[in-house]
């Protein structure tokens, strides 16, 4: 439910900034001719960052097709759902030109979480009040227009979406509280990460050049596969 309302949040914004996805991304020909974005590719942390990055500051137009959208239908634990965070907040710091926009919003976020808490105690000014409440309409009124407007896309390619039971709603009202917060750590990790580690290799981060530093697979195969390969 966090990578759900972290979607809805992050689709928006990543539209707007003209950030490219690679899960569904089509380049055309004549700019993976260009030398200049075959190299940045060969030392990206993000290979659709970078291009994305590289063909804004050709000019060229990164427009967003909603109907290629792809429901992912995954699980994933807090842990992996925090370090999914920290990576594609890494991605954009690291290569693309609107980190300080991305930054300025996750700091908004995490004062959004945390401002309810401040006004238990009852000292905050009413103008506060007033700028928080439009700022909470503006995110969910953004994030219900997605929403729904996938819906209808899905809909059309004869996919169907889980409903809101009871039990989803719970559950959807914790993560939605307590998505400032984990996206505010993410912010801060990504911000002062010296290392990543991503799909079982160890990256070691030095200034806009990823370096990888180990393959750490080894540990997540079965002691038996291991046990064999270390005594061949």
């Amino acid at each position: 439910m966090l990578r759900f309302f972290w979607g809805a949040g992050a689709l928006p914004l990543m539209s707007l900034f003209r950030i490219s996805w690679g899960g569904t991304m089509a380049v055309r020909r004549d700019l993976f001719q260009e030398e200049e974005l075959r190299n940045r590719i060969r030392h990206a942390f993000s290979e659709d960052t970078t291009i994305g990055q590289f063909a804004k500051e050709r000019g060229e137009l990164i427009r967003f097709e909603p109907s290629l959208v792809i429901v992912n239908r995954e699980d994933i634990r807090l842990a992996g759902m925090f370090q999914f965070d920290k990576r594609q907040l890494l991605a954009v710091k690291m290569q693309h030109s609107s980190w300080p926009a991305f930054f300025l919003h996750g700091v908004l976020n995490i004062v959004g979480g945390l401002y309810p808490v401040l006004r238990c105690f009852d000292r905050v000014h009413w103008v506060a009040d007033l700028l928080y409440v439009l700022f909470f309409l503006a995110v969910w009124w953004t994030n219900l227009g997605a929403g729904l407007a996938i819906r209808r896309i899905i809909s059309r390619r004869n996919e169907k979406l889980g409903d809101w039971d009871l039990n989803r709603v719970m559950w959807g009202a914790i993560a939605a509280l307590s998505l400032p917060l984990v996206h505010g750590a993410a912010l801060i990790a990504a911000a002062f990460a010296r290392t990543v580690l991503w799909r079982g290799v160890l990256y070691k981060l030095h200034g806009q050049t990823p370096l990888l530093v180990q393959r750490d697979l080894w540990e997540e195969r079965p002691p038996q596969i291991r046990d064999t390969v270390e005594s061949t």
